[in-house]
């Protein structure tokens, strides 16, 4: 007899994902930006995992304990190592704090340029994905639902759209 899987795949992920990132992307709509997750005054702060909000496992069923886990603990700290392996040899860039070389990537050196931009952008992608992300959700409403609905018809449409566009980008979460 066959056991039910739990497994997650890469499409599933990036959908569930998307829907989360659905609301990264609201949060500009409502106001918050990078400056809201990276203070003004750059510090060691900046350069560390950021603590979630929740437990691993309280997005379940929608994503498992073990992927929230992983992704949090290795991916995103991933992106921070490779970041600050980079910046090493430049103690001024470092300074600058994520937000500070993002909004400035041309005065960044052309041969890390790349890497910064990846995994800069990914710790920056992944510290707001995780500030905006909760257990528990809530249908959208408002201005954004309105907005979602005029432009792709319904919300499956939209995470459809999302996906596309995720699975066609490096660091899936520039979709948004």
């Amino acid at each position: 007899m066959n056991q039910p899987s739990h497994e997650v795949t890469r499409r599933e992920a990036l959908k569930t994902f998307g829907a989360g990132a659905a609301l990264v992307g609201m949060a500009a709509v409502i106001g918050r930006s990078h400056a809201a997750v990276f203070p003004a005054h750059p510090g060691a702060a900046e350069w560390s995992l950021p603590a979630l909000a929740f437990a691993y496992d309280a997005l379940e069923p929608h994503i498992d304990a073990r992927t929230m886990e992983i992704h949090h603990t290795k991916h995103h700290q991933g992106y921070i190592n490779h970041a600050r392996r980079l910046l090493e040899p430049h103690p001024e860039l470092l300074a600058r704090g994520p937000d500070g070389i993002l909004r400035d990537l041309a005065a960044v050196p052309e041969e890390i340029r790349t890497g910064l931009r990846n995994n800069v952008g990914g710790h920056a992608n992944h510290t707001l994905f995780w500030s905006v992300l909760a257990p528990r959700g809530s249908e959208l409403s408002g201005g954004i639902a309105s907005r979602i609905m005029a432009d792709f018809g319904s919300i499956e449409n939209f995470q459809t759209a999302f996906a596309k566009a995720a699975l066609a980008r490096f660091g899936s979460g520039w979709a948004w």
